[in-house]
């Protein structure tokens, strides 16, 4: 057999075919041995469900405080910006484009 340069596939020891686990005298898992398994499986799925939640409802409660920030950021931005009442509406007709994307309607 060639010796090949890869660390990680050494040369075999025995044959495929005679590795095969048995698993009882007749070669199968017990009742009592596969409710176990199913158990520790669905405590398994239970406890990463709950991990997945408590981490999306974290990732919620973020995402709400960010846009409640956002919004009061806005708000004061607003509050604390100057501006005038224009009543006649000839002046907003004679407007720029860019003069009118600056108007804050209310």
């Amino acid at each position: 057999m060639v010796k090949t340069p890869r660390p990680w596939k050494g040369a075999r020891t025995s044959r495929a075919s005679a590795m095969a686990v048995r698993f009882g005298a007749d070669g199968r898992t017990s009742w009592a041995t596969k409710m176990a398994q199913r158990e520790e499986r669905l405590a398994l799925v239970a406890a990463s469900a709950a991990r997945a939640a408590a981490y999306g409802a974290a990732a919620k409660a973020e995402r709400e405080r960010r846009q409640a920030k956002r919004e009061r950021k806005e708000a004061n931005r607003l509050r604390s910006a100057k501006s005038q009442v224009i009543s006649n509406p000839k002046t907003i007709k004679k407007m720029s484009k860019k003069q009118l994307s600056y108007l804050r309607r209310e």
